[in-house]
């Protein structure tokens, strides 16, 4: 069966969550700084996107891709 292809600014999200893990993983980062960096960065997102459906599209992990 042939999955649809979706573009790309659905898998954005994915994406540079791969792209993220693998620069964490290269740094040999530490569990607990990748768990401060993520928390600082849905911080920094709470700052500046007012709308909470908003934070939550920009916050998710996209499953369709």
């Amino acid at each position: 069966m042939m999955r649809k292809r979706l573009p790309l600014h659905d898998c954005l999200g994915a994406l540079i969550a791969l792209k993220g893990a693998g620069i964490f993983e290269a740094l040999s980062v530490p569990g607990t700084i990748t768990v401060v960096c993520i928390i600082f960065l849905t911080a920094v997102i709470n700052m500046f996107v007012g709308s909470a459906s908003a934070k939550w599209a920009l916050l998710r992990f996209s499953s369709r891709c």
